[in-house]
């Protein structure tokens, strides 16, 4: 009798299991990160969570306190080939160390210079725009340069996803970059930067002037980068750009 009952125990807590790492799948498969709180309002059970990281190839892998992501080979098993980018970049892999514990932040300003090979200088941390009265996350590395941004807007336009290792890593464009340099300006170690930065875009061939202006005018600082892309275009004798209004939103670039 006793070996039944203890054989329908296992049998349950089986099923349960396997219906809990469904749920866990589905809602991280994105390469998303979740708090216990998060899993528990799903569903999940307490003792699912405990037996999915255990294991040396575990579904769930805890990185902070009470927060998860799915584990690595477990992740790589959820996703297609189509779904996957070979990317190796070892700027990446550490950014994404700082992404992954952090809800809404963005890899920005000089590691994204640093990542778009838009100057010379290599910045000593990581720098991540938050939400204004939010908390960096703790962790020993890589340092964190945190920038807080009180417009929450912000966090959301210019901001590309980079994959690796089968997770996304959010990062300002190369057009957004520029911009928050100027915006950010007092902040960075050498002013010199910027122009550098902008400089070195604008000689490439995917460099979009009309989202440089756009992203300028929401951040309230278009004059400002026009002045310097007209600066530069007058040194280049370069051919000779329209700053009308052209019946656009605001005037391009």
């Amino acid at each position: 009798m006793l070996k039944k009952e203890l054989s329908s125990v296992i049998s349950s807590n089986k099923s349960a299991l396997k219906e809990d790492i469904g749920i866990v799948s589905e809602a991280m498969k994105q390469g998303q990160i979740m708090r216990w709180s998060d899993l528990r309002d799903l569903g999940v059970r307490q003792s699912s969570l405990v037996s999915m990281t255990k294991g040396d190839e575990p579904v769930l892998e805890r990185i902070g306190w009470g927060t998860y992501k799915l584990g690595f080979d477990f992740r790589m098993d959820l996703q297609s080939d189509d779904d996957i980018e070979d990317n190796s970049d070892e700027s990446l892999v550490d950014f994404l160390e700082v992404t992954s514990r952090s809800k809404r932040g963005v890899i920005c300003l000089l590691s994204a210079v640093n990542y778009y090979n838009l100057s010379t200088t290599l910045p000593s941390k990581t720098w991540l725009a938050l939400p204004h009265g939010s908390h960096p996350p703790k962790i020993d590395y890589p340092p964190i340069r945190p920038v807080f941004w009180r417009n929450h807007d912000a966090l959301n336009f210019g901001v590309v996803h980079k994959k690796v290792n089968g997770m996304t890593v959010p990062i300002t464009d190369v057009e957004r970059t520029i911009v928050d340099l100027f915006k950010y300006s007092s902040r960075l170690p050498d002013a010199s930067i910027t122009k550098e930065a902008l400089q070195t875009a604008m000689q490439r061939p995917d460099f979009c002037r009309k989202r440089l202006s756009e992203y300028a005018y929401r951040l309230n600082i278009y004059h400002k980068v026009r002045d310097e892309v007209e600066s530069i275009d007058k040194y280049a004798s370069g051919p000779a750009y329209n700053y009308s209004n052209s019946g656009s939103a605001h005037p391009s670039m």
